[in-house]
């Protein structure tokens, strides 16, 4: 099928992404052509996501990750890499590959100081950390992903970053600053201003 052919199905695929009608749009992201664009494998990843696909999704996402390195884009590699960490992370909890997945992320923005794509792999880091008990690098990296985040406008890095600091917060003692700080996410979920993906995990965290 040619570019006009593949380009329709997308704009059809992205329609029945935000309709969510996962199954239309991971049968219009079928095929061969569709394995060669970044943006069909990365509607095909929240499709299937939201499909409970989770293996297709992660699938996805490292069929995006090579793609981008055999392009010579290491900022979109190392997002691609960032994300397959965090899916790994929030529905397996198996933590060797979740590491793996992000020194990949850190080793291709090697020599990139400030961008948007610091936020989202300090955010997952930072939870990796706090998962593992590693609370100063988590907390250390929580700073990075608010900061960068909210420099860059990468709002679920800000939401993730404070809410893990919050749960830091509270571990350490201050029972009041933590919730203070979570009640804020809070709000700014229940604002809209967050992504359905980073707005439904930092439901769960809060509650």
């Amino acid at each position: 099928m040619g570019a006009d052919g593949l380009d329709e199905r997308l704009a059809d695929a992205r329609r029945s992404v935000s309709d969510g009608r996962w199954r239309d749009a991971l049968e219009l992201l079928a095929g061969e052509d569709a394995s060669s664009s970044a943006e069909c494998l990365e509607l095909r990843a929240e499709a299937a996501y939201g499909a409970g696909d989770f293996e297709v999704c992660v699938q996805a996402w490292e069929d995006l990750h090579w793609l981008q390195v055999r392009l010579g884009d290491p900022i979109e590699a190392a997002r691609a890499a960032a994300r397959i960490a965090m899916y790994l992370m929030m529905d397996t909890v198996l933590m060797a590959p979740v590491r793996g997945w992000l020194r990949s992320a850190e080793r291709h923005l090697q020599g990139v100081d400030d961008h948007p794509v610091r936020a989202i792999v300090a955010m997952v880091r930072a939870y990796e950390r706090f998962m593992c008990g590693s609370m100063d690098e988590a907390r250390v990296n929580a700073a990075v992903a608010i900061d960068v985040g909210e420099r860059f406008d990468v709002t679920p890095a800000v939401v993730v970053g404070r809410t893990c600091t919050a749960r830091l917060m509270i571990l350490e003692g201050d029972l009041d600053g933590g919730l203070a700080l979570l009640e804020e996410v809070g709000s700014l979920l229940m604002s809209g201003a967050a992504d359905p993906l980073t707005t439904g995990m930092m439901y769960c965290e809060i509650i």
